[in-house]
């Protein structure tokens, strides 16, 4: 969730601002609530072309799911999890032994990963775009200006799979923590 002033009166958007986060923050964390966060994360994971650095299997959004389900189960004994911002989450996350530091560790370095590549891609077309551009080429360029030697896809495959593993240990301990 972002919500961002852009004017006005400052104490009332930091209102707004706190109002939002805590209507984001109140959902309950149940098997209901995850099996819909797992729905709605393999349906946007599997209409997902290859090229799709976000929406693609073990891409930025699984990093997001991933966080957002962390937050969303210890939030009620640690406020400061309603922070925006994925690396203030993770680093508060292992800075209190809530969540397996390796897990944050792949999340945080995919995230950064992620972007710095998203804003690659935009910067070269100009747009607002999350794709991997088709042309093999452009790639090749991209990953030249990136400083990544070779098919850029191998790093991502790999950060996919780290991803999705980490997503999927994040959601399995969340379920069996529910059930208890």
């Amino acid at each position: 969730m972002k919500v961002r002033a852009v004017a006005g009166d400052p104490d009332f958007a930091a209102h707004i601002d706190q109002v939002a986060r805590d209507i984001a923050f109140s959902m309950p964390l149940n098997l209901e609530t995850l099996d819909r966060i797992e729905e709605l994360r393999a349906k946007m994971a599997s209409a997902a072309p290859a090229h799709d650095l976000k929406r693609h299997e073990g891409g930025l959004a699984e990093v997001e799911y991933a966080t957002r389900i962390l937050q969303l189960q210890h939030v009620a004994t640690h406020p400061k999890l309603k922070w925006g911002g994925v690396f203030k989450v993770l680093d508060h996350l292992r800075e209190q032994a809530l969540a397996d530091p390796d897990d944050c560790a792949v999340l945080a370095e995919a995230y950064e990963f992620y972007r710095r590549v998203i804003n690659r891609v935009r910067m070269m077309n100009g747009s607002s775009t999350s794709k991997l551009p088709e042309d093999l080429e452009v790639r090749a360029q991209l990953a030249a200006r990136l400083h990544i030697d070779g098919n850029i896809m191998e790093p991502i495959q790999k950060m996919r799979a780290a991803v999705h593993g980490a997503y999927r240990r994040i959601h399995s301990a969340a379920c069996a923590a529910v059930r208890e």
